[in-house]
């Protein structure tokens, strides 16, 4: 990445202050994109509560990191419309270009774009510009390969100019453990809510004949 990156240490999620009210406003500033009419997190969402989870155990880690915006050469700037195309953008902001500066030295794989983000194998890491879920920036910190998932915004609060990076700080194993029990448990509440809905309305669906072998 650039030389002009300056760390600016690792983000604190006090949970014992106010209730855990202002760790909370600093996660949601962290996901949330200033054009979503709702918020990042939802306290009723499983993903959301394991997230949480994680951050106020160290499990998952934030750190911060300020860079002076970039002017950008022809060459930066082509990039930086490639970057719009996969990170589904209006157009190629100043915030894309810097982010075509910072990665300027490292490839990206296009084929595992996911969620508008970026992979680059080199940093096992995903590139994301714009707010985030909880379940989706989760689902990329398991992907194969990945360890760290770096936001941008144009929305960040900061004084300066700042991206952060959300390293996953626990075993992978683990990791992948816990988020399949969540899936499992979010699938199993679906079917039982089917199943309910059908017994009392009737299913919408059509009765599937019972199996006959030919041979009898």
């Amino acid at each position: 990445m650039m030389d002009n990156i300056v760390s600016l240490g690792r983000v604190s999620f006090d949970f014992s202050v106010d209730g855990g009210s202002e760790a909370l406003n600093s996660i949601e500033c962290l996901l949330r994109s200033g054009h979503w009419s709702d918020r990042a997190l939802n306290f009723e969402d499983e993903w959301t509560m394991f997230l949480l989870k994680l951050l106020r155990f160290g499990d998952i880690e934030v750190y911060r990191h300020g860079y002076e915006r970039q002017e950008g050469s022809e060459e930066i700037r082509r990039r930086a419309g490639e970057f719009n195309m996969f990170m589904n953008k209006r157009n190629v902001s100043q915030t894309l270009i810097d982010i075509a500066a910072i990665f300027y030295s490292h490839e990206y794989d296009s084929r595992k774009t996911e969620y508008n983000s970026l992979f680059f194998p080199e940093l096992k890491a995903f590139v994301r510009y714009g707010g985030i879920h909880p379940d989706r920036l989760l689902e990329l910190l398991g992907r194969d390969g990945c360890g760290t998932v770096y936001l941008f915004s144009d929305a960040f609060p900061d004084d300066g100019d700042v991206f952060f990076a959300v390293t996953l700080a626990m075993p992978k194993d683990a990791f992948i453990k816990e988020s399949g029990d969540i899936r499992e448990r979010i699938w199993d509440a679906i079917g039982e809510a089917v199943r309910r809905a059908d017994e009392k309305a009737g299913s919408i669906f059509p009765k599937i004949p019972a199996w006959h072998d030919d041979d009898e």
